[in-house]
């Protein structure tokens, strides 16, 4: 399947959403989301480590 430029720009913008919301120490997955009326909406999931218990 073929990128196209639109879907490198989602890529781009949840890429960058997870950098301005990143915590150190913290897994982080970043989402963007382009709707039938072309808005495009984006998102950080944040989610803290204990490490090994």
């Amino acid at each position: 399947m073929t990128r196209t430029q639109s879907d490198r720009l989602l890529a781009t913008v949840a890429r960058d959403t997870v950098g301005l919301r990143s915590k150190q120490g913290w897994q982080q997955i970043g989402r963007a989301l382009r709707t039938r009326s072309r808005m495009v909406s984006s998102a950080v999931h944040l989610e803290a480590t204990i490490g090994l218990c």
